[in-house]
């Protein structure tokens, strides 16, 4: 039962409109293009992230071998179990880059982003003014530049966006089954959208408004998530992963996305003024089934940067009730009260504007596929023009650039550390934290790793540490990056 039931009236939206909400049907459709095509615009961008390079080189492996790993096919210092919980995601990226190369991993990317973009602007639709939706949207999408990137979290962030319409629609559809069970098969982040049904479920008691769709939504998505905890290639031992890798929280809080955001970065500001009008909308119109969800992962996104494009989602549908311009239902769902009038013009702006999207996109496709200028990439084709890299050469390395030599090398990477931090052990972790920062016992962690070479940033202390104390050689050096070799190793 929604609010206007329970009052016992429903004002017509047309009567109660503002001026601001005077925009024809068209007109939102030229700002739901915007929202499609700019996010589409995102996803376009070159291939950068660390993390892909890892998931992408899986995805090879599993089409070359015909199986998933079982265990670190990649490093020369964590051997073990590995249970590959993206490797669904993983081999769809395996499969799009054999058939369409690197060009259609970032045509998959945009076809991610914009259906985020899509979700974004479906989650305002309970307001007809057309500057708070817009502006809401905006906000997410700027949030969403610095986000989103070519990693198995776009496929969570869907999920999640879907599971979110469905509760503030108050909608139940089959499809949730199949949808939790690609989640749990492509992102360890598959346990939010429960917790974001049982804070809506809360919401909704506190509210003392009929919890019945929510319940149902429950219910399909545990069975979803319980599906893919069995047909799955592991087992289920798949759904164990999230609490395996939140018993790493200590590792883990040495990993940027992991941290509490940097307020001082634009988009975190954005974000906090994001939240800050999703709380004055709650509190102009008060919906707990909003608020409790609005304040779980408010409190997520301050304990971990990663938590914040869903925190910037809950805020959306907060918005756009709260500043609905009408009383009209409990302005949870879609609003199907548009005004009537569009002129001829508005249809023609949308499609040209689509068209310029479109263009703008084939000119970012006609740019390099890669953005590597952040990796050695000039170092590594030193290493192979000198033949120094072979299966019982041991390089230490920063963990990123452990995911540039896995995307490079594939298995025979034989990597120090890559971002996997739950994969290795805590003692490499350690290790890998020493050397980084070039603390007391750094020549320890060369020693019992038998390490041959550093591949590290020249401005870093290890570097000059090697060589002063050890009488390691700098074999290759530019602005960046250096290659430290013990006496011998690399001749």
């Amino acid at each position: 039962m929604d609010v206007a039931t329970r009052r016992g009236r429903r004002i017509d939206s047309a009567n109660s409109s503002t001026p601001l909400s005077a925009a024809s049907p068209d007109m939102f459709a030229v700002f739901a293009v915007l929202a499609v095509g700019c996010s589409a615009l995102i996803g376009l961008r070159a291939l950068n992230d660390n993390s892909f390079f890892t998931h992408l080189a899986t995805g090879r492996l599993i089409l070359d071998q015909n199986s998933v790993p079982t265990s670190d096919p990649y490093s020369f210092t964590s051997s073990g179990e590995w249970v590959v919980q993206s490797w669904f995601a993983s081999l769809l990226y395996g499969i799009t880059d054999e058939v369409f190369g690197a060009t259609g991993l970032r045509v998959l990317t945009a076809a991610f982003c914009s259906t985020l973009g899509w979700i974004s602007w479906r989650l305002t639709a309970a307001t007809q003014l057309i500057v708070v939706r817009a502006g809401a949207v905006a906000a997410s999408l700027v949030i969403g530049g610095m986000m989103w990137s070519e990693r198995p979290l776009l496929i969570g962030l869907i999920a999640f966006g879907a599971t979110l319409i469905c509760l503030v629609e108050q909608r139940s559809p089959w499809w949730l089954v199949p949808l939790y069970w690609l989640w749990v098969n492509s992102h360890g982040s598959f346990p939010l959208g429960l917790v974001l049904i049982a804070a809506m479920w809360a919401g909704s008691r506190f509210d003392r408004v009929d919890a019945t769709s929510t319940i149902r939504v429950g219910r399909l998505a545990l069975l979803g998530t319980l599906v893919g905890g069995v047909l799955n290639p592991y087992g289920p031992k798949f759904l164990l992963f999230p609490l395996d890798l939140l018993g790493k929280s200590d590792a883990l809080g040495h990993i940027r996305e992991w941290q509490s955001p940097d307020f001082s970065l634009r988009w975190a500001q954005v974000f906090m003024i994001l939240v800050f009008a999703a709380g004055t909308a709650l509190m102009m119109r008060r919906s707990w089934r909003l608020a409790v969800p609005l304040a779980v992962f408010f409190g997520a996104a301050l304990l971990a940067s990663r938590n914040v494009g869903v925190a910037s989602m809950v805020a959306l549908p907060a918005i756009a009730y709260g500043f609905s311009g009408s009383e009209d239902a409990a302005g949870l769902g879609e609003s199907s009260d548009r005004p009537a009038s569009s002129s001829r013009r508005t249809p023609t702006l949308a499609i040209i504007l689509g068209v310029a999207l479109c263009a703008m996109g084939v000119v970012s496709l006609s740019k390099p596929d890669y953005a590597l200028d952040r990796y050695p990439v000039n170092a590594v084709d030193w290493m192979v023009e000198e033949d120094i890299r072979d299966a019982d050469f041991r390089l230490a390395h920063s963990d990123v650039v452990g995911n540039y030599l896995t995307l490079r090398f594939r298995e025979d990477a034989s990597v120090f550390i890559d971002d996997r931090f739950e994969v290795h052990d805590e003692a490499l972790i350690s290790d890998y934290l020493v050397l980084r920062d070039g603390t007391n016992t750094w020549s320890d962690v060369l020693e019992r790793h038998s390490i041959d070479a550093l591949l590290w940033n020249s401005d870093q202390p290890l570097v000059q540490l090697a060589v002063s104390e050890l009488g390691w050689e700098i074999r290759y050096s530019d602005d960046d990056w250096s290659v430290v070799c013990r006496p011998g190793a690399c001749a």
